[in-house]
């Protein structure tokens, strides 16, 4: 219990300093926000292969890191694994779910495979359970091809 309380606290901070920082940093690549605090912030051109421009981060702790959504298809996060590398080596332990939708959630079988544990909120848990596999199946009904989401399979909080 005393892990989620934590978790909540940096996804709460996280969302701030996003808010916060909106029009100040880059357009591409990993912002740094604060101290071992990185994000995608102000996307250009939010189409369906770059996520629709969802905010996604990371936070770096001493021992590893913490990622906060994982985009929208197995190739979407492997450029955010690789712009994760370009900033700490350290181990992706765990990933936050904001919510269910594809443009948070369809990259966490990615993160997995780095060992990383999946953490969303009950509901979300239950929604992508209940939803995550049709909207795959027809993910051209958002724009989707089926080279964009090659590779792609839904992994589970």
């Amino acid at each position: 219990m005393k892990r989620f309380k934590i978790f909540g606290i940096l996804v709460f901070v996280l969302v701030g300093f996003l808010i916060l920082s909106h029009n100040v940093f880059a357009e591409s690549g990993l912002t740094k926000i604060a101290e071992n605090v990185y994000s995608y912030v102000d996307v250009k051109g939010a189409i369906p292969q770059n996520s629709f421009g969802a905010n996604a981060g990371i936070i770096i702790g001493k021992d590893g890191i913490v990622v906060i959504d994982t985009l929208i298809s197995a190739k979407e996060a492997q450029r955010f694994i690789n712009d994760i590398r370009k900033v700490s080596d350290k181990p992706v332990k765990s990933v936050i779910n904001t919510h269910y939708h594809l443009d948070h959630t369809f990259g966490n079988s990615e993160f997995t495979k780095l060992g990383a544990i999946i953490i969303a909120q009950a509901n979300d848990d239950k929604n992508l359970h209940n939803a995550g596999e049709a909207t795959l199946k027809n993910a051209k009904m958002y724009g989707l091809s089926e080279s964009d989401m090659e590779g792609t399979t839904i992994a589970y909080p």
